[in-house]
């Protein structure tokens, strides 16, 4: 695995947890990152990029629903088109 592409986040309980970006994409103008555990994992996580002037870039959850349905629909397809 690449070490560039390791990011290193804290989940809900203030515990570090490391992750490998997959991806990173604009959508409807709005920038996305799909991140997972390791390479045995079938499991990705997509989250909103916010760059904000004050706090800087953080990787945000999507917590609209038909927004993240939107967003991952549009992931999937794209993923299906590139194995093709």
């Amino acid at each position: 695995m690449d070490e560039e592409n390791k990011i290193t986040l804290l989940d809900d309980e203030g515990n570090e947890v490391e992750l490998y970006i997959e991806e990173q994409f604009i959508f409807e103008g709005k920038e996305y990152i799909v991140l997972y555990e390791n390479e045995e994992s079938e499991d990705s996580y997509l989250y909103r990029i916010i760059d904000d002037e004050e706090e800087g870039m953080q990787i945000v959850e999507i917590e609209d629903d038909d927004e993240y349905e939107r967003v991952s629909s549009y992931y999937l397809d794209d993923e299906e088109e590139a194995e093709f």
